[in-house]
């Protein structure tokens, strides 16, 4: 088998693992890659999983759930069809929702939207259904078929979603109507971890998953995505909605319903872990569980075929979800804060990823998991439940003289240690750094509340640009093109781990001279927290690792690189926290990166620039 490379020179470390997934194919198994940023493994994975596949009559699924991650694998497959002269189809497709040609949907729940989309299909109410299959719902209509003969290629969601639009026909069925002959089909996690979404998907297509090679890129955040899946929630603010939605369409009856709902979630408040029980019985003393879900599903459908979106269709969901498995599961309520008012939320979360993910990997024919951060690999395999496996560890392609890493224990975010004098003393640190940083630098905060208590008190004549916690994709790109001009003056940027900018962004060259990770971005010690610590803990006997410190160190490490994502960068990364200096945290940093705990560290940012 010829890998289909598509650049003129392969470096070490890329034949390296070219060769690993060369032999895991072979071997049907499943290899979780830690590969660093820049190390190439779009190109490295699809180079052999590719021709592989041609070999076999297999299909290769590209998984990411970053659209900018679509880009650079279409653009990948381009390469490697012209350098190549091979010919395989491809199909690139994003949620059904965010492919939808039907006005202001985007905004909604996904259950909402999927709910809605059927409706519109069965009652042949959506015309970019209908005129994709004009005739019936097997054969394409004219302009579909004509459009599929010019799309034969490798073209990005965007550019089919426009051609769609055009042609007035629905892009995501289009889609699917390509990926039936398609051998590489780039997509989102949920079309292949999501339970109904894959048997749609794969009836659809003609697709089997023991005929299809995973490839999972950033796989270090397909765990929470599966548990987010399979998690559901009900709060005081939707059952607020659903009784106007009752009274403005006449179901009496339901009002009464959901105020009783609503006495009951009020009287959980008193509790934090809830049983299912604690929901389910004092509902029971008005009415029978399962008749009340299906006469809110029933009044739910009702109200989509009028107005598109149920707030009691939503509530349906979720009572019926919550009559799901404890094993893997919490249940627990709580009071929060949001953007409508204060509300009482009552949650039924997975905490178990592996319940979903395990079955995937053990029928697909063989998959290739990577990241830049998959350390410590066997927590990966654990709580992704990856059987058949190979770990590997890859080193950084990049010059070690082109990174300075620095830990600099002068200062804490620790939650009982926060306090005006500390917030003083981080801006100090701050200000400092931004003085000895010739161009752009970037701070990454645990929250947006600590951020917002330091950036005020930050005293440095660089433009300082500040990101919002709600921000739409246009306005992101619009804010990094600003920033990106400011990197001959310099300016910095003030975010939060985890957050908008400190994963999927690319600041290559000079747009980003430094990033600073301020403090330890550790989950809330709340409810769900300790309960997926004393989960791990008796399932894997690492319950700590697993659950609170690992996770943070993983924030840290995405977020410190977006700073050198090529060979010829240059820049420097602050660890900036007491707490990064105790092993928990410390093993938790690449040893190849060589980190230096100093107190120094302006006269050594100055000299390496220098």
């Amino acid at each position: 088998m010829q890998a289909l490379f598509p650049y003129h020179s392969i470096r070490p470390v890329q034949k390296e693992m070219m060769d690993d997934v060369a032999a895991a194919l072979e071997c049907k198994k499943n290899l979780i890659a830690h590969a660093p940023t820049g190390l190439g493994k779009t190109a490295s994975t699809l180079s052999v999983a590719v021709p592989f596949a041609l070999e076999h009559d297999l299909t290769v699924f590209f998984l990411t759930n970053r659209h900018t991650q679509h880009h650079i694998a279409v653009e990948t497959l381009k390469e490697m069809k012209k350098m190549h002269t091979t010919d395989f189809g491809v199909a690139d497709l994003i949620g059904k929702k965010w492919m939808c040609l039907q006005e202001n949907v985007q905004k909604w729940h996904n259950s909402e939207f999927m709910e809605f989309c059927k409706s519109l299909r069965e009652h042949a109410k959506c015309t970019f259904y209908s005129q994709l299959y004009k005739k019936n719902s097997q054969e394409l209509s004219v302009r579909a078929f004509k459009l599929q003969l010019d799309m034969k290629g490798a073209f990005h969601v965007e550019q089919v979603k426009n051609s769609c639009g055009q042609q007035g026909i629905c892009p995501y069925y289009f889609t699917a109507e390509l990926a039936k002959d398609a051998r590489v089909i780039i997509a989102d996690y949920y079309n292949v971890f999501h339970p109904s979404v894959q048997q749609a998907f794969f009836s659809k297509t003609g697709k089997e998953l023991e005929k299809s090679i995973l490839i999972v890129d950033e796989g270090h955040n397909l765990g929470e995505r599966v548990r987010e899946l399979m998690s559901n929630a009900l709060s005081s603010l939707m059952i607020q909605s659903a009784v106007k939605e009752a009274k403005s369409h006449g179901y009496e009856n339901a009002i009464l319903w959901l105020q009783e709902l609503q006495r009951i979630l009020n009287s959980l408040t008193y509790k934090d872990l809830i049983e299912r029980d604690n929901l389910v019985t004092p509902i029971s003393q008005v009415i029978d569980y399962e008749q009340l879900v299906d006469e809110l599903e029933n009044i739910g459908n009702e109200i989509r075929e009028k107005k598109n979106r149920s707030f009691i269709g939503s509530i349906a969901e979720f009572l019926e979800k919550w009559k799901g498995d404890d094993e893997g599961f919490v249940r627990y309520i709580e009071e929060k804060n949001t953007r409508f008012g204060p509300a009482i939320v009552l949650h039924y979360s997975c905490l178990d990823a592996s319940l979903l993910s395990q079955h995937v990997f053990d029928k697909a024919y063989a998959s290739v998991v990577m990241s830049g951060t998959l350390t410590p690999t066997e927590m990966f395999r654990d709580t992704l439940g990856i059987s058949r496996n190979v770990e590997k560890v890859y080193s950084n392609p990049f010059p070690k003289s082109n990174r300075r890493v620095l830990i600099v224990p002068e200062t804490t975010t620790k939650f009982t240690l926060r306090n005006p004098v500390m917030y003083a003393q981080i801006a100090s640190v701050c200000s400092s750094i931004m003085d000895a940083v010739p161009g752009n630098s970037a701070f990454f905060f645990p929250s947006y509340e600590l951020r917002d208590h330091v950036v005020k008190l930050v005293n440095n004549s660089k433009k300082v640009f500040i990101e919002k916690q709600s921000m739409e994709t246009a306005e992101k790109a619009a804010f990094l093109d600003e920033f990106k001009k400011c990197k001959e003056k310099g300016a910095a940027l003030f975010g939060v781990a985890a957050a908008n900018f400190s994963e999927g962004v690319d600041l290559p060259g000079d747009f980003l001279k430094a990033v600073v990770i301020v403090g330890l971005p550790l989950a809330k010690p709340d409810v769900k927290t300790r309960a997926l610590i004393r989960y791990y803990d008796t399932k894997f006997g690492r319950g700590w690792d697993y659950g609170y410190t690992y996770p943070a160190m993983i924030k840290c490490l995405q977020a410190a690189g977006r700073c050198i994502r090529s060979e010829t960068d240059k820049g420097v990364i602050v660890f900036l926290d007491q707490r990064f200096i105790h092993p928990t945290y410390f093993r938790g940093i690449p040893s190849d990166w060589e980190a230096d705990v100093t107190r120094e560290y302006v006269g050594k940012i100055r000299r390496f620039f220098e």
